[in-house]
This record gives structure tokens, sequence and C-alpha cells, in this order.
């Protein structure tokens, strides 16, 4: 009978270092999603610590159906729009952003690149596809920026807009979370190498929601986790009519629309697949996004957890756990 537990508590941790050390100390039971920053702790040769190790502690790898990229504002003056000096700037930046030291130093290993709009593990999805607009090329974004007009006029280090006009971008995150500052950070690093003077700001999650879904930012850090298995929840982030609902980065181009609601009539087919790759080569062209990554998160469980399974896009299997309460007693002495 279902459930196979009483009763379930749940304990909300923001800080990244107690919610880990709580695990370890033996205060609960199991724990989602370990922060990257304690993956060398937990996993420093792909392999539980010996202390967890011995205690029986399982690890649980998990390559989730979502997508992390790094969103520009369309409708910013100084970034936004469709002007080719303007897609040539974001084009830069992109270019200019080392996506394997993202990967390496902010996530410990634990993600792949993402080349299309579609997270893994969904129905669309193309291991396969490359976009060479998404590959790190400073030397490309310095041509890029210069051919455009994006130079340094007063000997700063720092270009001007093709105007004479500062040029300032500005990279809104989520406080509390160190992969999230350590990202901002890498951005910073990154446009300075290619001349670009980019400032940080963090702020509470509530506060960047509202940011981003009004409009009120240049760019920002997002993720999607797949809400149903279909590439199609990732694609409608770019629909030009979801504007302020799903669509935070305010793209709007009539050719990617125009496929999206071809796309809708379509079953799953080799046609509609095609038609989503289209899309990402048009978001690779016109750069509303960043394409960043996969996460894969690791989850760790104390051996007295049955029955445990992490679900691909559900978070709440708490009806399907069971607890060994002899094993959990003998193993807490």
């Amino acid at each position: 009978t279902l459930p196979l537990i009483d009763r379930v508590e749940i304990y909300p941790i923001e800080e990244e270092q107690p919610r880990y050390l709580a695990f370890v100390g033996r205060e609960h039971d199991y724990l989602e999603e370990v922060p990257f920053s304690y993956i060398p702790q937990l996993m420093p040769n792909g392999e539980p610590v010996p202390s967890l190790r011995d205690r029986g502690v399982r690890v649980f790898p998990d390559l989730q159906p979502e997508i992390v990229w790094d969103g520009f504002n369309m409708e910013d003056p100084v970034i936004g729009g469709y002007t080719p000096e303007r897609i040539a700037l974001r084009r830069a930046m992109i270019l200019g952003h080392d996506r394997a030291q993202e990967i390496a130093i902010v996530r410990r290993g634990q993600a792949i690149p993402m080349q299309g709009l579609m997270g893994p593990g969904v129905v669309g999805y193309d291991a396969s596809m490359r976009l060479a607009e998404m590959e790190y090329n400073p030397a490309r974004a310095k041509s890029l920026l210069d051919l455009y007009g994006y130079i340094d006029r007063d000997g700063d280090g720092y270009r001007e807009q093709p105007n004479g006009k500062p040029l300032v971008v500005t990279y809104i995150y989520r406080s509390f979370e160190q992969e999230a500052r350590q990202s901002a950070e890498l951005w910073v690093k990154c446009m300075a190498a290619i001349g670009i003077r980019m400032e940080t700001k963090s702020m509470q999650f509530v506060d960047l929601l509202k940011e981003r879904k009004e409009g009120k930012y240049q760019m920002s850090g997002f993720a999607w986790i797949a809400d149903y298995p279909d590439a199609q929840n990732f694609v409608q982030l770019l629909y030009g009519p979801n504007t302020g609902i799903s669509n935070d980065s305010r793209f709007k181009l009539p050719e990617f629309d125009k496929l999206y609601s071809r796309a809708l009539q379509l079953p799953d087919s080799p046609e509609r697949n095609r038609l989503y790759r289209e899309m990402s080569r048009l978001a690779a062209v016109y750069a509303p996004w960043r394409f960043l990554l996969h996460r894969q998160f690791v989850h760790v469980i104390n051996p007295w957890i049955k029955g445990y399974k992490k679900h691909p896009i559900l978070y709440t299997s708490f009806r399907y756990l069971d607890i060994d309460v002899a094993q959990q007693r003998q193993v807490m002495q």
C-alpha cells in the first residue's frame, strides 16, 4: 500500500555547505543535487570517498533532460535588436566566452556542452548537432567586433559602441549560489579579454525572476528542465508570442515562429526533427542565447533508504520510498 512510510520531513537549506554537511553528518537520509563545488570532496576519483563508501552510501548520477544557457534581453538598447551590429556584438560575446572552463571549473566536469535548443533524453534531441557559432574563438570574436565598429576609441582597454557611446553589459545572477557567482566572474574575465566591459549584480531569486520577466535586464543565466519529454517544451522558450510568459529573452523572429507553428502540427517524425534543427540554427545565428550546457547531477542516498530512483522529470517520489529501520539504527551507531 502506498505510501510506504508515514511521514516525510523536508529541510530547505539555501547555503550549499550546510546542506552538504548535513548529509555527511547523517542528519538527512538522502541529498539530491549535490552542489558542484563539493563533487571533488565527495568523488575525488569518480567514486565515493571511503568514509561514505564504508557506510554504504549509494551514488546516483543523473544527466537531466534540461538546458542551461545565458540569455540576452533582445529589447535592451545596447545588446538587443536585430540589426547587423547588434547581432555581431552578441555573437562576438558568445565566441569570446570559454564554455570549456565553465564545465571544467565551475561545474566540476559534471556537464556536457549544449549544442541545440533541446535537452537530452527527450523526443527530438539530436546528440550529433554541432554549431560553430557556439564554439570558443576569441580571435574571431575580436575580428567581428572590429568589423562592426566596436573599437577602443579612448585607449582604456575597453571598446565603445559604434556610435562612440560607452559599452557596458551587466550580468545578473542569483545570490547565495557559488556556481552562479563563478559563472558571472568567468563572463567578466572572458569579456575583458576581448575588450568588453562587463559588470555583475547579484540578487535574490524572486527579484531575479521579476527582472527577467519584465525585461529589465541585459544578461542573465537561465535553466529549464523538461515538463514533459518532448523538444517542443524547449523550443517554446524562444517563440515570440510567449514573450513575458516563458520567453524571457523576448526573442521575436517571424521565421522562427513559422517553423515553431509548423512543428506543432506534426507528430514525432524526421520532418519535425528537421524543423527543430533549423530553429536551433536560427537561434545560433541571431544569438538571443549563449548555448551553455546540460548538467549531470549527483544524488547520494544512505543505505537504509529503499526504492529510490530519480525520475528524470518529476521531483517527488516520496510515496515509493521505504526505510529499513534496523539497518538505519545499525549504521547510525
